[in-house]
């Protein structure tokens, strides 16, 4: 009977640890992140948690957006092409339309920007700029060019500017999250903390922390003071 109840225990902490959501666990990744890091954990009281997303602080920027402020910029570059063959059909060898028909294609067909990806699609967009801005200058040097034509210029330049700037801006969020190696974006999380703790004076203090968490590892990647 004894052993038979001792089964039933054991079979409850099994199920309430199974309905544990992902929130609580990454919770849990946190406070267990700080118990091993703090200066005095036994006055650490926890206040809030945040999802990252919904931060409302200019110290902290937004990976999701800034992911898809680069797709927007590379998207325009792609969406230019069947308008550019449009407008140079008259002048384009075979071989170009096919370049360039290839290349797109390959770019609009690749899943969703993230970080799994984003050196693979950055090349492609690579590659497709420079067959574009190959076309245009050999139509400029041979003097066939028209206002739509140099309009169409100016529009490429335009948007492969913004890549470079949306790139860089990425870059920058990459490296304040810690995440400069390919991980996969969906199973980082990104999570802000409001707590109480004694500094090393003794002094009780408020403080604020975003956290990085890889929830495949359940490990933090990175904690960052506000």
């Amino acid at each position: 009977m004894k052993r038979i109840s001792i089964l039933l225990i054991t079979l409850m902490i099994i199920i309430i640890s199974c309905k544990i959501t992902i929130a609580q666990k990454n919770e849990i990744v946190i406070k267990d992140y700080l118990q091993k890091n703090l200066y005095d954990t036994s006055s650490y009281e926890p206040i809030e948690f945040k999802i990252g997303s919904s931060i409302n602080n200019d110290k902290v920027p937004n990976l999701e957006q800034q992911f898809f402020n680069l797709e927007n910029a590379y998207q325009r570059i792609t969406e230019i092409v069947p308008y550019l063959i449009n407008l140079t059909k008259s002048y384009l060898t075979q071989e170009n339309k096919k370049q360039l028909k290839d290349i797109r294609d390959k770019c609009v067909n690749k899943d969703k920007l993230n970080l799994l990806n984003l050196t693979e699609i950055a090349d492609l967009q690579e590659q497709l700029s420079k067959i574009i801005d190959k076309i245009i200058k050999s139509l400029v040097d041979k003097s066939i060019s028209n206002q739509n034509i140099l309009e169409l210029e100016s529009q490429i330049e335009g948007s492969e500017n913004r890549i470079i700037v949306e790139r860089r801006r990425l870059n920058e969020v990459l490296d304040f999250y810690g995440l400069n190696f390919p991980y996969n974006i969906n199973y980082i999380k990104i999570l802000y903390h409001k707590y109480r703790i004694k500094n090393n004076l003794g002094g009780l203090i408020l403080k604020e922390t975003i956290f990085v968490i890889n929830e495949e590892s359940h490990q933090v990647i990175k904690a960052i003071d506000l």
